[in-house]
């Protein structure tokens, strides 16, 4: 990367807001990181850790486990699993060592075309972005591990050197065999460097087809097939091809349901409190291209574009799909120094991301203290958490937990023997055929434990704190009711009322309400039975 930065003429009374910025920065950061490893379990992390740990004992992925994310979120987990456990610790374990990743090679690349001090704000305000509970950050999705090799991939193309594009090609390999719809950005950026970096180094003509160029973009094919057969190899040698196939591809596409708009997106921007950052990141770029570093400016705006196309593409709303722009709009309004205005080019280039930023502080810091204050300072625990203790002294170690949600931690906190692969929560995404099969599998192997969260049955009172996936989604006691004694014995079709389990059980089989907290029943199956 050619270094195009200069360094402004900074005075003291500069040095002492950076330096008092920078402490605040890293005081959020690491509240942020530290109340990431005492969180309570979010569905996607009881999901991903549960086939992780089915993939340690098995080897497999696809056949013990159903699920449209690739053999790569388990291999990210399975390093920190097999040290701590299925255990929340661990999640936050692997998305803090990539992001630690991240930071210095996103310190790297604007370090190369920016100030040092732009260069350090802007990789504490991405980290505190990537942890902000208004991206429902800290949930280790695979969002989170492949906006890092995003950054690996741009500081690669960067580089503008041969081996570099190999490594631009395997990050691209990785976010593919994790999430497909990932893999778009760094393949662009992979293809689009590839064919750049040959003509911006003898300022020829852009030629795809220049010996130049297909060197490069042969490195970028080994890099990318170096993973693949790695990821294939191992499928073939201990896994299954055509579960690999159907359900990552054949799956995903046959159960969307949403449709491609651009209203999307713009609620994304509107709930992330992003909106600010991407208005003042296109203006940076904008008054930045006459004056400022081009090719960096050109690479930033293809990822915010790629991904503006996979968001839309998504069809869903769900904030943590920003998570990958959030690095080139944090760059693009740094680059705001660049400006010919005069007004703007006496201002500090680190200060327009910290401004634009205003609606993410104004809702992020309240909320990621009180979740650092609530789960880490109080231990209030969560509704899930709640009923593993009142479970504690009655779950027999191998019983069966049957768990009618997508919230499967319970499974993992009194390590259950593993579900049947298709997970209630996809039951009515298969087809009839398999619907039939799991129907047949727990008319053969009831379960000994039912776990609802209908409240419909609950004889207590409850309140939570926070959205599903916040860190502090707490269990409030509520006031005993007297609408169930504690000994009350229910056949298994009045209390799950249309679950899955009702015309696969027999109506004979009896469950006794053994706890009942509002939020989340557990019913265990009678004694004898």
């Amino acid at each position: 990367m050619n270094r195009t930065s200069r360094t402004p003429t900074t005075t003291g009374k500069e040095n002492t807001v950076f330096a008092i910025t920078v402490a605040v920065l890293i005081v959020l950061a690491l509240i942020s990181v530290t109340t990431s490893f005492f969180r309570h379990f979010t569905p996607d992390n009881s999901i991903y850790l549960l086939h992780t740990r089915t993939f340690l004992e098995t080897l497999n992925r696809f056949t013990y486990s159903f699920d449209s994310k690739g053999i790569m979120i388990v291999w990210f987990y399975a390093p920190a699993v097999l040290l701590l456990g299925p255990t929340l610790a661990a999640a936050a374990l692997s998305q803090l060592v990539f992001y630690l990743i991240g930071f210095f090679f996103l310190y790297r690349i604007i370090r190369s075309f920016l100030d040092a001090k732009t260069a350090v704000i802007v990789g504490l305000l991405w980290i505190f972005v990537s942890y902000s509970p208004n991206l429902w950050g800290g949930n280790a999705r695979p969002e989170n591990f492949c906006s890092v090799l995003v950054i690996l991939a741009l500081y690669a193309v960067l580089r503008n050197e041969r081996k570099w594009f190999i490594i631009a090609g395997a990050a691209t390999a990785l976010c593919l065999f994790t999430k497909t719809t990932l893999a778009l950005t760094p393949a662009v950026l992979s293809l689009v460097g590839a064919v750049l970096a040959f003509p911006a180094r003898n300022r020829a003509s852009v030629n795809p087809l220049s010996p130049g160029a297909i060197r490069n973009l042969v490195a970028v094919a080994a890099g990318f097939f170096l993973i693949a057969g790695v990821h294939f190899g191992w499928i073939f040698a201990f896994d299954d091809p055509a579960r690999w196939m159907y359900q990552t591809l054949i799956w995903p596409m046959q159960m969307a349901s949403t449709t491609s708009s651009p209203w999307n997106l713009l609620a994304v921007f509107y709930h992330t409190g992003l909106y600010l950052l991407f208005a003042g990141s296109i203006t940076g770029m904008l008054l930045a291209w006459k004056k400022g570093p081009r090719r960096f400016i050109m690479f930033c705006a293809l990822i915010i574009i790629t991904e503006t196309v996979r968001v839309l593409f998504e069809g869903t709303s769900w904030n943590y799909l920003l998570l990958v722009m959030a690095m080139p709009l944090l760059a693009g309004a740094s680059l705001l120094r660049f400006s010919s205005f005069r007004f703007l080019k006496r201002v500090p280039g680190w200060t327009f991301p910290i401004l634009f930023l205003a609606p993410v502080f104004w809702t992020g810091v309240p909320s990621t203290g009180k979740a650092f204050f609530t789960r880490v300072i109080h231990h209030y625990p969560s509704p899930f958490e709640e009923l593993a203790s009142r479970m504690d002294s009655l779950y027999k170690q191998g019983e069966s937990i049957y768990v009618e949600y997508n919230d499967y931690q319970l499974i993992l906190m009194f390590d259950a023997p593993r579900p049947y692969p298709v997970l209630p929560l996809h039951f009515r995404y298969v087809s009839a055929t398999e619907q039939d099969a799991i129907r047949g599998y727990y008319k053969s192997h009831p379960p000994r434990w039912v776990v609802t969260r209908d409240p419909g049955h609950s004889a207590v009172s409850y309140r939570t704190e926070g959205e599903v996936d916040g860190a502090y989604h707490l269990y409030f006691p509520g006031v005993q009711a007297d609408k169930a004694p504690a000994d009350s014995v229910y056949v298994l079709g009045d209390v799950t009322r249309g679950n899955i389990l009702n015309p696969a059980l027999s109506s004979e089989l009896e469950y006794k309400l053994t706890i009942d907290i509002g939020y989340a029943q557990a019913w265990r199956l009678c004694a004898g039975r």
